[in-house]
């Protein structure tokens, strides 16, 4: 039996780990499953067959008395490069079961780890690589039909529920739109998934048989979600929300859900049990679910959207040349993700846009103000996926730094352009002081994180780590690298967490101190016995690659000699004798009970101080995520900052005019010119573009 034909059964006779696994495998269908074995991913089976040769891993098998397992792997710190070859380039969905080790259980039985699944990585919840993509929004869309309309001929009048998230920043949108304006509203938000009910299925509605604008659905990844058997209501996803604590949680939400239609909120839900389904080890972290009106965003069909290349060309699908490539100066993460937005879904607010010509009409005609706040504005990090990182459990504790000096510079933004009111018109002055209000965040958070971080050391460790990825990910060979001894113990001076940040841990770090100054003094002691009484060249106190923690001496023969007769005697030092754990030609390692009693209470007090220096750098997580209110409204204004004073370099650089708005239907242009197309001339030849 050499093949998985042969193993048929659904419960195999052999190691009950894979029939664990095939039972994944069959719970999870049309999924490839990823099984945590240690430091490696695993297929099985036939998915080991079909898809390691689209990951480029190595096939081989394991051999057992009733057949054979086909397997393929790859370590741990390869996943996401694997989950970005099989969840957008080849479109599956990825389930990932990761291992845990069972309570009370000895660390010599044989079971003593079991598998669960942490997540399923879609295009739509791949936060992997939304982490890593800060220029553009990665939306999960679900679409609401209302119930039994497929089996009628379609109305374009038929009201329908969307919503439309983002994992990795928490925002999250409802809006109820026509028929006639969905496939407007999907090439508005381009979502990476879109999500339909189960039952749809049937209809194969992307074909467009039952309304022929759906046949844009097909440049989209398509998941048709089951519904949950038993009803969950809207309330039992308050978890899902932080808004400054529980009950103002459960207020805001219950306020701002009695303003959805009965469709936002079915859409809504929908989306909220696919999200939970789908990371269940997460933290979700969303903000308050925001209503989009359909009459306050200009509809852009994707044929239009496609033609005036707003995000990519027509050509060759590239960025390059895009109207969106041509008009960005931004130099935010949110400021380039909104500038974005507004190009899919311009306003049709007049009163916003208005107001938005006042303030770039500002910034372009004080340009010395708008250098500033660039220059400032670049200095920020993006807020809400550090955040989202938080409330995920991950996030570096330099991000936390990251996030301080963020809004640090948050509140000089505010403070600069308060002092620069004068230049205002009364109405401009109070638009600018009301948008920049959020940008004031609590300052004794901000300070205490950079009072008591080490900023230093954090960034040492992040390099240092970012070495080893690097290493891991050109897959250098260490393994065959001749193991050298730890070099001697160094006196903890690396701490990340100020000692004087509290009680504990100023009387670890005293303790700490304490034990080190003995180790000094018998360092001493020691030194001047193997070197100043028997001769030995060298002396050190180390710590061996096993653990143990000997005293490492190099000395000529005859002074190798002295010191093995004094062992061989056992003569006493201080108590205790000492013992040669390994010996060479011109060294000797060996034990006392002194310094192996001093190495482990070291070893020990270490482990103590970054515990609790993790507690800490959780602290202060948890009072962000606290506070993430604050926090995403700090990076929506300076996005929108950010967003229009690009509008005021570029006006300046393209010598551009700010249009007229009115309610009329007049559309008047004089002297119109195509900025597209001047950018497109002006990189082809040294000749300046001529206006019509």
């Amino acid at each position: 039996m050499t093949n998985y034909q042969a193993l048929s059964p659904r419960r195999l006779p052999f190691h009950h780990h894979y029939n664990n696994v095939r039972d994944l495998m069959d719970l999870y269908k049309d999924h490839v499953v990823l099984t945590q074995m240690g430091s490696f991913y695993e297929l099985y089976f036939e998915q080991a067959i079909r898809y390691a040769p689209e990951l480029n891993i190595s096939l081989t098998n394991r051999a057992y008395s009733h057949g054979k397992v086909p397997f393929a792997g790859f370590p741990v710190h390869q996943l996401s490069r694997h989950l970005k070859m099989l969840v957008n380039n080849c479109g599956y969905s990825v389930t990932i079961a990761e291992q845990f080790k069972k309570k009370d259980v000895a660390d010599n039985e044989a079971n003593k780890f079991y598998r669960r699944v942490t997540r399923i990585v879609t295009p739509g919840t791949f936060i992997d690589e939304a982490f890593e993509n800060l220029r553009e929004n990665t939306y999960l869309l679900n679409i609401e039909f209302p119930e039994n309309c497929m089996s009628q001929v379609a109305d374009t009048s038929l009201k329908v529920g969307i919503c439309w998230c983002d994992v990795s920043t928490g925002e999250i949108f409802v809006q109820q739109v026509y028929l006639r304006d969905l496939v407007s509203a999907i090439t508005r938000i381009q979502p990476k998934e879109i999500l339909l009910d189960e039952r749809l299925l049937e209809f194969h509605i992307e074909s467009g048989t039952w309304y022929p604008e759906l046949v844009e659905l097909k440049k989209f990844f398509i998941k048709y979600q089951k519904m949950p058997s038993q009803h969950r209501t809207i309330e039992s996803f308050y978890g899902l929300f932080n808004l400054g604590g529980k009950e103002a949680t459960e207020r805001q939400l219950k306020i701002q859900f009695q303003t959805f239609t009965q469709k936002e909120l079915a859409a809504l839900r929908n989306t909220l049990i696919y999200v939970s389904n789908h990371l269940p080890d997460f933290s979700i972290n969303f903000q308050i679910p925001q209503r989009q009106l359909a009459t306050a965003i200009m509809q852009i069909d994707s044929r239009t959207s496609t033609a005036l290349e707003l995000h990519s060309t027509v050509r060759d699908n590239n960025k390059k040349g895009s109207l969106l490539s041509s008009i960005r100066r931004t130099v935010t993460p949110s400021g380039t993700r909104l500038l974005s937005q507004w190009l899919s879904g311009p306003s049709l607010d007049l009163k916003e846009i208005k107001k938005r010509q006042k303030i770039v009409a500002f910034f372009k005609d004080n340009r010395d103000i708008t250098e500033t706040l660039r220059t400032m504005l670049k200095k920020v990090n993006d807020l809400s996926r550090i955040l989202q990182k938080f409330s995920f459990g991950r996030g570096e504790a330099l991000e936390l730094i990251q996030m301080a000096r963020s809004l640090e510079v948050s509140r000089e933004i505010r403070k600069y352009l308060l002092n620069n009111t004068s230049l205002m018109k009364a109405t401009l002055k109070s638009q600018i002081t009301q948008l920049t209000e959020s940008l004031n965040f609590e300052k004794n958070l901000i300070d205490d994180i950079l009072k008591f971080l080490n900023e230093e050391e954090l960034a040492k460790s992040q390099d240092a780590k970012q070495n080893a990825d690097v290493t891991r990910m050109l897959d250098i060979d260490v393994k065959d690298k001749k193991e050298s001894n730890k070099d001697e113990i160094f006196e903890l001076r690396d701490f990340i967490v100020n000692p004087s940040f509290n009680t504990k841990l100023r009387k670890l770090h005293d303790t700490y101190q304490g034990v080190w100054q003995k180790k000094t003094e018998y360092n001493a002691l020691l030194k001047g016995f193997f070197v100043g009484d028997l001769g030995a060249k060298t002396f050190t106190l180390k710590e061996r690659q096993n653990g143990e923690y000997a005293l490492h001496v190099t000395g000529t023969a005859s002074s190798l000699k002295k010191i093995d007769e004094l062992i061989s005697k056992s003569t006493e030092y201080h108590g205790s004798c000492f013992h040669i754990l390994q010996k060479s030609s011109q060294t000797r390692w060996l034990s006392h009970k002194i310094w192996t009693d001093l190495g482990h209470e070291l070893e020990l007090l270490n482990l103590k101080i970054r515990n609790e220096e993790a507690n800490i750098i959780d602290l202060f997580k948890r009072k962000f995520i606290d506070r993430s209110n604050e926090v995403r409204q700090v990076a929506i204004t300076l996005g929108y900052l950010d967003t229009l004073s690009s509008f005021a370099v570029l006006a300046n650089e393209r010598n551009l005019v700010c249009p007229k708005v009115d309610e009329s239907n007049k559309l008047e242009v004089v002297n119109g010119r195509h900025l597209m197309v001047e950018e497109g001339l002006s990189a082809r030849s040294l000749e300046t573009f001529t206006a019509n």
